[in-house]
């Protein structure tokens, strides 16, 4: 006889709830009894009940009372006085807290940025896109290559001014001037960018 789950594996025993064949990687050795993994699920559901139940069926356990002296006074409304004097006095150090930092003026100021050096530090962020463009033009050219039209700066509408002279190339920015620049260019000779102003 073959294991239920593993049918090349031959059976070593059979559950003794639901009578199933299994193999030794599907059987489970309890104390008692041999049982396959759903049966083992119902013998444990079963022991949790009969335990739940036991306690249930068992006799309340008395509750145990603490004498109090009778030549101690007790006051009643004593310790909930001090609570609650405890919570008001929080509440007024918070309140104080926040409206000390509210109405104290800070020491920091604010400073306008000037409007010119505003807009040259977001213009270095286009500039310093196109610089790397074309220091990937410089890389193509110094491998002997032509770069595709393709590779220019996106603020250009126009491609790339291409100049060959005495067997250089040399690739120059159409509109140099959004920069701020005279000419932006690379050549065979010189793969770096250089920015004339």
């Amino acid at each position: 006889m073959s294991c239920k789950n593993h049918p090349n594996v031959e059976a070593i025993a059979n559950c003794a709830l639901c009578d199933t064949p299994m193999c030794g990687m599907c059987a489970n050795f309890m104390a008692s009894e041999t049982l396959c993994e759903a049966c083992v699920d119902i013998r444990e559901a079963e022991r949790f009940v009969s335990a739940q139940s036991q306690q249930l069926n068992q006799a309340p356990k008395p509750v145990a009372v603490e004498k109090v002296d009778a030549d101690i006074p007790q006051a009643p409304g004593r310790a909930k006085s001090k609570s609650r004097t405890v919570q008001w006095m929080v509440l007024l150090v918070c309140f104080l807290i926040i409206s000390v930092r509210l109405f104290t003026p800070s020491n920091t100021e604010y400073v306008p940025i000037d409007p010119v050096i505003r807009a040259q530090q977001l213009a270095i962020v286009p500039l310093d896109r196109c610089i790397s463009i074309f220091r990937e033009i410089g890389e193509i050219l110094k491998n002997d290559r032509m770069p595709g039209e393709s590779l220019r700066c996106d603020e250009s509408g126009a491609t790339n001014l291409v100049t060959r002279a005495d067997g250089d190339i040399k690739i120059s920015h159409p509109q140099p001037d959004f920069y701020g620049y005279r000419e932006i260019y690379v050549s065979r000779n010189n793969p770096e960018p250089t920015l004339v102003q």
